[in-house]
């Protein structure tokens, strides 16, 4: 990775949204505007994922978060990469700062592995057309169901990689730090393997503010 990469994914997201919405002097570097200005708008976040958000009703960000940062979700339950394609214009037409993309867990349900980074970077593809904006990309949990670990696993490793692609994307790695819980109780109840229990939801919210507020 180069250099000025590496800086970009170190500059805290309220720093790079500033300096998106503000730079325009080429005499100035993008670091130095980064470190000398400090950020005074409001935050737009869109989450767009499924029943893990809706659930829990946007991870309790809204909460979490200072008052500068408003909450916009459009999680469905159900919803994977192919039905937010379909209702992509829908998500296109929003004004958006910040983007929190929480997807895998019905795709590897439904189709495994085939296909699944092709049609999420064709969703990231159209929500970046008409703006510039942040990404908060999602490694979603393996659940407790061990037939679809295998393919969540697979397509959260794709995910990973693709955060590295560019610098405005971010990564929260739910799946590392469900796998590095050992606490009690456990995070999924006997009754549903697929969704986190509340103290589950509650440790992915806990990640996503680690992550827009860059601690």
């Amino acid at each position: 990775m180069r250099a000025h990469e590496i800086f970009w994914r170190q500059v805290p997201i309220s720093f790079l949204l500033f300096f998106i919405g503000c730079y325009s002097s080429k005499k100035d570097t993008p670091a130095l505007l980064a470190l000398l200005n400090q950020p005074t708008s409001s935050y737009q976040i869109t989450i767009v994922g499924d029943s893990l958000s809706q659930l829990s009703d946007g991870f309790g960000l809204k909460h979490k978060l200072p008052t500068s940062y408003s909450i916009r979700d459009m999680s469905v339950t159900g919803y994977g990469t192919e039905d937010w394609l379909v209702q992509s214009p829908k998500l296109e037409a929003l004004a958006t700062d910040i983007w929190l993309i929480e997807l895998g867990t019905n795709d590897a349900n439904l189709y495994g592995t085939t296909n699944f980074l092709t049609r999420y970077k064709e969703l990231l593809s159209r929500l970046e057309k008409n703006s510039i904006s942040i990404f908060i990309l999602t490694a979603v949990p393996l659940t407790d169901y061990v037939d679809l670990r295998p393919s969540i696993k697979t397509n959260n490793q794709g995910i990973r990689d693709l955060v590295q692609s560019k610098p405005n994307y971010r990564l929260a790695d739910i799946e590392k730090v469900f796998s590095a819980y050992t606490g009690i109780p456990p995070l999924y109840s006997l009754n549903d393997p697929v969704h986190p229990n509340q103290l589950g939801l509650e440790i992915m919210g806990n990640e996503y503010q680690r992550v827009l507020l860059g601690f």
